[in-house]
């Protein structure tokens, strides 16, 4: 969650979270909207959006990759 002051930030979404199980498991964006990480064989690396978690709240929330293509990985200097 990149969700400046709110008190998830920085965590990753989870089913529970979702209201897809209650297992605390890591979700993925496949496309079509969220699942369970390992119960899809695709997803989508760049998600960047804002999220209605299951109480209610809505989130921004970005992948990882999405992040980096925001803000790339400069090489050193040699």
């Amino acid at each position: 969650m990149v969700e400046d002051g709110h008190k998830l930030y920085g965590s990753q979404l989870t089913d529970a979270m979702v209201g897809l199980g209650t297992e605390n498991k890591p979700v993925v964006y496949t496309g079509k909207g969220f699942a369970v990480n390992d119960a899809v064989e695709k997803s989508e690396l760049q998600f960047s959006g804002r999220v209605r978690l299951a109480f209610g709240e809505e989130v921004a929330v970005k992948t990882s990759f999405a992040n980096r293509r925001a803000n790339p990985i400069k090489k050193a200097k040699q």
